[in-house]
């Protein structure tokens, strides 16, 4: 999925230019320049080991993305497959590059929607700074012409309740709602930071005794039910007690724990041939042996050649590509605790609720709720249970909803390119009514199967 022949950078870049010109050539240049400064003054940044050892590791993990200005970030991404050649982050751009290329797909015909222009003001807002929300309301717009209705966006009115779609097809008018969850939710977060308090304690261990190697761990409870120091602590124990030697599994009842030695001059012999990105996929493969699209991976590397990419201009970032490395230790991590699962599998009746506040008592409405699957098959699987109770209680009141459509995205890299998965849960009064091709993003030839996504990733482990 490289070529710039391919479909979707051809589609993707008919979005990027739109929008370059409906933000306007100078001001994407200035702000363009920014999400540069941004990852030079993080290259710049130095933090000593003191630092790191008091004050908390995570407290020093600067995000690769710039999250002040989300829209522009994702437009130098799409800019940089064809400027910028080895500029990238795979994690970020597999989350971007099907909506650039439904949008593109469909160009022609959403840039003649009426209040297109105004949707693409609260777009490119910096003080608003929420794309992620309006590149949704635009895919679900596209599909709705897809499937042969008329799509006007609707002006936000600050003194009532507005939907953001209206579509029309023969006799029928109605109101259209969208709502996006954030990528992850607030529980999903603060597990993170729990792990990299807890990661730290891990590479402290493997730097003082000299061993890298690639832990993987299972915690069975909740990441903060556990010690701080519990994994340097089992990564001790295992070396001392010749369990590296055998890679046997140290079962614990709050996790598993398996500990394999790294051959570096095997790693070395293959990052010469070659260089490749420290946070990709592909480095991922080379230190842990495989990659799991559904796991947390953390790394903690000294590089030994790196190869930068046309360092002279600027615009040029995340373009190093280690050659070789001096050490390297490596963690994968899932978290299996019944809370861990329930909570991270976000309740959706808060946001249905609002949803369902923007429809006109005056019309029949439809609700989108769309939202990404990056937490693993066990946690979508809890949530489309989830989804199925509230469904099943929910009171609409006196609105007339023809359909709710839960649209789930799987937007994730792989160690060659990247691929996207969707799947819809629908609940209609009549079915097909409203919409027969009922899948956002789907490229042309797209093969459809009555299963989610989740289920087949649960078979396939």
């Amino acid at each position: 999925m490289n070529s710039n022949h391919d479909e979707w950078v051809i589609h993707g870049k008919r979005t990027l230019d739109w929008f370059i010109e409906s933000m306007g050539i100078s001001e994407w240049h200035r702000r363009r320049t920014n999400v540069a400064n941004y990852f030079h003054s993080v290259d710049a940044k130095v933090n000593t080991e003191k630092q790191v050892q008091i004050d908390g590791y995570e407290k020093f993990f600067d995000p690769i993305a710039v999250y002040s200005d989300w829209i522009s970030w994702y437009m130098f991404l799409v800019e940089s497959i064809f400027e910028r050649p080895g500029c990238d982050d795979p994690s970020q751009s597999a989350r971007i590059y099907p909506f650039f290329a439904t949008i593109g797909k469909n160009i022609e015909a959403i840039k003649k929607m009426k209040g297109i222009e105004i949707r693409l003001k609260s777009l490119f807002n910096e003080s608003q700074n929420k794309p992620d929300s309006t590149l949704f309301e635009i895919v679900v717009a596209a599909l709705y012409h897809r499937n042969g209705w008329i799509v006007e966006f609707l002006k936000e009115d600050s003194s009532k309740k507005t939907p953001d779609l209206e579509i029309v097809k023969n006799d029928k008018r109605l109101w259209v709602e969208c709502k996006r969850f954030g990528k992850v939710n607030e529980y999903a977060e603060s597990e993170r930071v729990e792990w990299q308090k807890r990661v730290k304690h891990l590479f402290n261990a493997m730097r003082i005794s000299d061993t890298p190697a690639f832990v993987d761990i299972i915690f069975k409870v909740p990441l903060h039910h556990t010690s701080e120091i519990v994994l340097g602590a089992a990564f001790t124990h295992y070396i001392q007690s010749g369990m590296m030697k055998g890679g046997k599994n140290l079962s614990h009842k709050q996790f598993d724990f398996k500990a394999i030695p790294l051959d570096l001059k095997h790693i070395n012999e293959l990052l010469s041939h070659e260089p490749t990105r420290p946070t990709s996929p592909l480095m991922i493969k080379i230190l842990a042996g495989d990659f799991d699209l559904h796991s947390s991976y953390t790394q903690l590397i000294a590089p030994r050649i790196i190869n930068t990419v046309n360092p002279d201009n600027k615009l040029f970032i995340l373009n190093k590509f280690y050659e070789g490395l001096y050490a390297a230790y490596i963690a994968k991590w899932v978290c299996i605790a019944e809370e861990s699962i329930d909570k991270k599998a976000k309740e959706v009746k808060k946001t249905l609720s609002k949803a369902l506040k923007q429809i006109p008592f005056s019309g029949d409405g439809i609700i989108h709720i769309g939202y990404e699957t990056v937490t693993g098959p066990m946690v979508e699987l809890r949530r489309q249970m989830k989804i199925k109770e509230v469904m099943t209680e929910f009171n609409f009141g006196n609105k007339n909803i023809h359909g709710v459509f839960f649209n789930a995205f799987q937007l994730l890299p792989k160690v060659e390119g990247f691929d996207w998965a969707e799947t819809t849960l629908f609940y209609e009064k009549e079915l097909d009514a409203i919409l027969v091709d009922k899948l956002i993003l789907a490229p042309t030839k797209t093969k459809t199967r009555d299963n989610t996504h989740w289920d087949e990733d649960l078979l396939s482990q």
